[in-house]
């Protein structure tokens, strides 16, 4: 072999991978020779007669033992070794070429599997799954292909075995279509697969639980008060200012802004910009502090009832007020909380009218408050009562065998269904083909039993058994037993049993 004295392995084509002896031997040109020059240098060889032989300059045997079975494909890159290379034709061997992505995996030509070798530096980069830190560009690629640390054996498609630490999988269909250098892989979630797992825990169900979670009823909020002391700094014990009411109006779709729900609502909500206009308001002049919280305290009250009739302003008769929210605007709320540099005077006044105004009086809460219905100023509060099963966990380990599929069969080669007759598994040795399930594996095949499910008609059956009663000797039993119990629940079942009670997706012989 000439070329670089300190070279050991050499690029290869594949020529042809069928082997008569069945040991996955190859037929390689080495690129560095022309097939046909070198053919032409033998004496008298026949194409139809020398390959294969001991003749053929182009045999490669596999470095892999044979126990290892992984043979490439017609025009894929390899790597070959010679025993000696100053006699390349004797004592040649082969092992499968580099790919340029995971998902080349089922054929890639020799001149682009080049690419991460010095020769590929003029060869696209295809797609990566995986950015520099390590993570998936899609995260449904991810368990597609092994993770480091993991061992496995990998087919040309959507098969492999997968081994783990502590788990085994073996798959097929692991994706739905085949692979695409320019699009992420995707999983397919109806694979069929066998997992076997060994656990360093186990999870038990305790038992059943009940727990109790608290609900605050919330509805729309219908109505506004606003009460605003427009002169909470005077010392003359004489109040000016006004008392609001607002409609809360519906909007196009029959529902309310989220912000005004009672359960969001404060005293600080902003309604400005949907509220509109007063529906009605009063203002008083000169009014003591006594007389201002009276006031302010009697036209949330008529709110209440429904009408407002305060002595020398006009009535006004309120409707769908409930849920309503009476408060100080946020001007004097300010003055209140001190959060605009209020003086000693004007918190003074406005805590103590702010302190005396409510709907009843024995409510602790003053000054501002929601009015869920009629007299009542607190939403109900309900008590939702459910159960679960916590999970419990113990150091104990345990193994899980898990076989599944979209359509999942268990077949014996010594039993058959009687009516059915006997599965012929001849020529499956290498697999069965798809439609030998729908031409004879289906058609003679039961759907499993659903235990829990065929425990509950028994019991049905069982428990009107016990307790039906007869109208009169000879005649058929009541449809109702003394416990309850119908034949048309017996008859419901019976009826949903192919579906319910069998699994049509998992047969057996």
């Amino acid at each position: 072999m000439a070329g670089n004295e300190n070279q050991i392995i050499f690029p290869g084509v594949v020529l042809d991978n069928k082997d008569p002896m069945v040991l996955g031997r190859l037929r390689v040109r080495p690129e560095v020779k022309d097939y046909q020059a070198v053919i032409n240098s033998i004496p008298n060889w026949s194409d139809e007669t020398d390959p294969w032989t001991q003749r053929d300059p182009f045999l490669f045997i596999p470095l892999l033992p044979f126990y290892i079975n992984q043979i490439p494909e017609k025009d894929e890159l390899v790597n070959i070794i010679y025993q000696d290379k100053s006699f390349d034709n004797l004592n040649q061997y082969y092992i499968q070429g580099p790919f340029s992505s995971p998902q080349t995996t089922n054929f890639e030509y020799f001149e682009s599997a080049k690419k991460f070798t010095a020769a590929g530096s003029k060869i696209k980069q295809s797609l990566s799954l995986k950015n520099q830190k390590g993570e998936y560009r899609n995260i449904k690629s991810f368990g597609i292909f092994p993770e480091p640390g993991d061992n496995s054996l990998l087919g040309r498609g959507t098969a492999d075995v997968i081994v783990k630490k502590n788990e085994l999988l073996l798959r097929a269909g692991k994706t739905n279509s085949i692979f695409d250098v320019n699009k992420f892989p995707i999983e397919n979630e109806k694979r069929a697969f066998l997992h076997l797992s060994n656990y360093t825990t186990k999870s038990e169900n305790g038992e059943e639980k009940e727990e109790q979670t608290i609900f605050v009823d919330s509805k729309p909020i219908r109505k506004v008060v606003d009460w605003d002391i427009i002169n909470p700094d005077n010392t003359m014990d004489a109040f000016t200012g006004t008392i609001y009411l607002y409609n809360v109006p519906y909007n196009l779709t029959g529902t309310l802004n989220v912000s005004l729900e009672s359960k969001d609502f404060s005293v600080v909500s902003n309604v400005s910009q949907i509220v509109g206009a007063p529906e009605y308001y009063i203002q008083f002049v000169g009014k003591s502090l006594k007389e201002t919280y009276t006031l302010i305290n009697d036209f949330i009250k008529g709110v209440n009832e429904g009408s407002i009739n305060i002595s020398g302003y006009t009535i006004h008769n309120v409707y769908d007020q409930f849920p309503f929210y009476f408060r100080p605007t946020l001007n004097t709320y300010d003055k209140l909380i001190n959060l605009t540099g209020a003086t000693p005077t004007e918190i003074d006044n406005v805590s103590k009218i702010s302190n005396k105004v409510k709907l009843n009086s024995n409510d602790t809460k003053t000054g501002y408050n929601l009015v869920w219905d009629y007299n009542k100023t607190s939403r109900p509060i309900r008590i939702n009562k459910s159960t679960y099963i916590p999970i419990l966990y113990s150091t104990a380990p345990i193994t899980y065998s898990t076989m599944g599929a979209e359509k999942v069969f268990i077949l014996s080669h010594g039993t058959e269904i009687p009516s059915k007759g006997k599965i012929d598994l001849s020529s499956t040795l290498y697999g069965i083909k798809e439609d030998k399930y729908t031409k004879e594996i289906i058609p003679k095949t039961d759907p499993m039993v659903r235990g829990d499910e065929l425990m509950k008609l028994i019991n049905l059956i069982v428990k009107f058994l016990i307790s039906h009663v007869h109208p009169f000797h000879g005649l058929s039993p009541v449809p109702v037993g003394r416990d309850g119990t119908r034949t048309s629940e017996i008859l419901e079942q019976l009826l949903n049993a192919p579906n319910t009670i069998l699994n049509q997706n998992i047969r057996i012989n």
